[in-house]
């Protein structure tokens, strides 16, 4: 899994994005815990223009236990800042945040 993870991790640092949803996939289904593989995953899809794909493993990241809103400032994500979904997006995940806080 931790090979998968650094291999998909390479192949992003390359932009090869398809490669890299291909390793995130392998380090999602091998881990007792795969909400960071999942960002993974939608950080290629959003390097890759797909909405739809991008916004759906934010979902699964979140539902899995990762919802640090900063993390969704990162640069992939930018083109994607102002469009409706992704901001209903980054609200659950602040929802979600507050939730776990002591």
């Amino acid at each position: 899994m931790v090979e998968a993870h650094e291999s998909g991790q390479r192949c992003m640092d390359e932009k090869n994005y398809r490669a890299a949803l291909v390793y995130f996939d392998l380090a999602s289904a091998g881990s007792a815990n795969p909400a960071w593989a999942h960002y993974q995953r939608a950080r290629a899809y959003a390097m890759l223009s797909d909405r739809k794909n991008m916004l759906a493993e934010l979902r699964l990241s979140a539902a899995r236990g990762f919802h640090d809103t900063s993390a969704l400032d990162a640069a992939e994500f930018q083109a994607f800042q102002q469009q409706p979904e992704f901001q209903t997006l980054v609200r659950e995940w602040r929802q979600a945040g507050d939730r776990v806080r002591p």
